[in-house]
């Protein structure tokens, strides 16, 4: 059988042979998502043929992978971002910003460029989506190509 806890606030400490909150295991959760493809302007116009997000929650780290396809886009010069993460990045420390590794397929980096990272603002949902090579350069809606397809995944901390 499964150990039911009596109200939503309990509890398993971990690891301790005292009660602290730090040691205080109270939420799990596991779930899917439907993230997006916007623009620094609001708008993108990419037809998504494909849009997976899946998460798992423990405490208050979120671990996520993503997958997004298209078949087309509208957008030009604005910047490209991944919308939708389930949950805001607020992290304890100072920290204000994380980076993830983002792959795809059909993309058009512009020249010196190698990879793509994804930057996570302090208090957002929204992956921000970055060439890298040489230098650093916005990924752009006119980097996107018929049938691109973007993947990344990773780990943030959240409230």
């Amino acid at each position: 059988g499964n150990i039911v806890l009596p109200t939503s606030s309990a509890g398993i400490y971990l690891g301790v042979t005292s009660a602290t909150a730090a040691n205080l295991l109270d939420d799990y959760e596991e779930g899917t998502f439907t993230p997006g493809l916007i623009d620094s302007a609001g708008g993108l116009g990419a037809n998504l043929t494909t849009q997976v997000g899946q998460y798992t929650k423990v405490g208050n780290l979120v671990t996520f992978s993503i997958r997004l396809n298209g078949d087309a886009r509208t957008s030009t010069g604005n910047q490209v971002l991944i919308s939708g993460l389930p949950f805001t990045f607020s992290p304890t420390s100072t920290v204000n910003r994380i980076m993830f590794e983002v792959n795809g397929i059909n993309l058009n980096l512009d020249s010196n460029m190698f990879s793509l990272v994804g930057q996570l603002a302090n208090n957002d949902t929204n992956l921000t989506i970055l060439m890298q090579g040489t230098s650093m350069d916005n990924f752009r809606g006119h980097d996107l190509t018929p049938s691109f397809e973007i993947y990344t995944h990773g780990s943030y901390f959240t409230s």
